[in-house]
């Protein structure tokens, strides 16, 4: 039954206006939330429940999932991606890995086939070598000491000494007894050194003038292409006058020797000349078993030169894509090539000293280091340069970071200003 009472209904009007006034103030600290009446008129939309809990620090759907939360997907990786990180970067880490070994493999194949099995650069790069003091020196020894390994010293003595015979008159010249001869030999054996000491000296003065002249650079460089181009018939089965059979054996083409012949004789007027045949002969000059293997290793390697620097970039782009971060992962990138190349120029390195280290000591001196470095002298450049391009992925991702203030595309827009942040509506 509704009271009559004056003081009730005071004090009921009082409780009212204090709940409008309670209602208004939340209406007016939270101006994009509905009442509490509005609320419970909405209780059944799952659309707003979610929100409000999330705006609330609840556990909704939106809650905690930000880019500054702790839980949800960090800046700059993709939230939408069902695939958990590590085994994103596990995978990414795995496709640089084998990036950076055929980084590798693809600059010592390029070289090896655009350098060392042609025979135009392979001389264009030895060539500077035939102007080097220390190989200089080095060839004046060798070509000194092979000729004079061909002088019999003794019968030149004794062909001095005879000589000294012949020009005594024979009317006034005794007769040599046997102690005569004997000391006849002595004398031949004490001036065999000295003979010898001038003759070695005479050669290796004529070796200095032949090497010096201008005329050397043709001989070297002509020398380093015969010797070059003999050396890729036989590692790459390619020309007319070497073959290789398949097990092995080298034959040596005799051929344009018969055409040369041939010539020869018709300049010289033989007329039987012209009825020569056009044979090929041909001798065996080794047998290599594993040659035929060589030559098959060198014909993959000219194929996976033109290839493996594409599927190198290939791999790059792969981590890229797989990374769940993909400025961090082109940074990878950079860095796995970077350090690939480095290797490579380190191993040049070590290589070096343990092959000079490996020589005896006649062998091992300035001109056998001079000629090392002439010759991996490309290598070691595209190395660097390897390392070069990966340095230059690194500075141009830190330079984007820095550019863009650190946000990545997954981010969002960043706000125009911080009262843009107050005043947007939740």
């Amino acid at each position: 039954m509704p009271s009559t009472d004056p003081k009730d209904d005071a004090a009921g009007s009082a409780g009212a206006a204090e709940h409008a006034d309670a209602a208004g103030e939340t209406a007016t600290e939270h101006p994009g939330e509905p009442s509490g009446a509005d609320e419970q008129e909405l209780v059944g939309e799952p659309e707003y429940t979610a929100a409000a809990r999330a705006r609330a620090g609840g556990t909704g759907p939106e809650a905690g999932t930000g880019p500054d939360s702790g839980t949800g997907p960090g800046r700059g990786e993709r939230s939408g991606s069902r695939v958990p990180g590590w085994v994103q970067w596990t995978a990414c880490g795995l496709v640089l890995v084998l990036s950076g070994v055929l980084a590798i493999a693809a600059v010592v194949a390029r070289y090896a086939d655009g350098t060392l099995l042609n025979t135009d650069r392979y001389v264009a790069m030895v060539s500077p070598l035939a102007q080097d003091e220390s190989v200089r020196g080095k060839v004046v020894d060798v070509v000194t000491d092979q000729v004079m390994e061909r002088i019999d010293v003794e019968t030149m003595t004794a062909s001095v000494l005879d000589g000294v015979a012949a020009s005594i008159d024979p009317e006034e010249r005794p007769i040599l007894s046997g102690q005569a001869t004997q000391r006849s030999d002595a004398a031949a054996a004490a001036l065999a050194p000295v003979i010898y000491g001038q003759v070695e000296s005479l050669v290796r003065k004529i070796v200095t003038r032949v090497v010096d002249s201008d005329a050397f650079v043709a001989v070297w460089n002509n020398a380093n292409r015969a010797g070059h181009r003999a050396v890729v018939y036989v590692v790459t089965g390619e020309g007319d006058v070497v073959e290789v059979s398949r097990d092995g054996v080298v034959h040596l083409s005799l051929g344009p020797v018969v055409d040369d012949v041939r010539a020869e004789l018709q300049d010289r007027g033989f007329s039987f000349a012209e009825s020569i045949p056009a044979v090929d002969p041909q001798i065996a000059v080794g047998e290599f078993p594993q040659l035929s293997a060589v030559q098959n290793g060198v014909a993959w390697l000219a194929r996976a030169a033109a290839w493996l620097p594409w599927v190198v970039v290939a791999l790059g782009a792969l981590a890229v894509w797989i990374a769940p971060a993909r400025r961090r992962g082109t940074a990878l990138v950079g860095g796995t090539w970077a350090a690939a190349g480095l290797l490579l120029v380190g191993a040049i390195a070590f290589g070096r000293g343990k092959y000079l280290a490996a020589l005896p000591p006649s062998v091992a001196d300035d001109a056998t280091g001079v000629v090392f470095d002439r010759i991996t002298g490309p290598l070691r450049s595209q190395g660097v340069w390897l390392t070069v391009i990966g340095v230059v992925l690194v500075v141009a991702v830190v330079v984007w970071s820095v550019w863009s203030g650190g946000r990545t595309p997954d981010d969002g827009p960043a706000p125009d200003s911080a009262d843009e942040l107050v005043d947007r509506p939740a």
